[in-house]
């Protein structure tokens, strides 16, 4: 597992690597509880097999990254490897609430609802 607290918050990737380790620890902590197990099901069915193209919005030029959805953990890679672009979806992340999360990883894990899980239910 990562240790999101050595990362430095200075750059995008490292914004979303965080992120997303503290998500997968959240889907991981919570995955048996009530509701959420069932809201991940939907998600890990409605998600399967999408890429979904991630941008910190408020960062000017900021790379992209695809996150998808595989076996209850979210997967991140950078959207360079993504050749002629086959996402399903485009997904700008808020600074601001990029920065809160990793920030306040402890609240956002013990209550993942408070998380913005849109993303993996977007139509496009």
């Amino acid at each position: 597992m990562i240790n999101i607290m050595t990362l430095p918050i200075d750059d995008h990737e490292n914004l979303m690597t965080k992120y997303v380790a503290i998500c997968n620890e959240a889907l991981l902590r919570n995955a048996n509880q009530f509701p959420f197990m069932q809201i991940l099901d939907a998600a890990e069915k409605s998600a399967q097999g999408r890429l979904v193209e991630a941008r910190v919005a408020d960062i000017i030029a900021s790379d992209s990254f695809i996150l998808s959805l595989i076996n209850k953990r979210i997967k991140m890679k950078s959207h360079d490897s993504c050749k002629d672009c086959n996402c399903d979806y485009r997904w700008d992340i808020d600074l601001n609430y990029l920065q809160d999360v990793i920030k306040n990883p402890a609240g956002y894990i013990s209550n993942p609802a408070r998380m913005d899980w849109d993303w993996l239910y977007a139509d496009g």
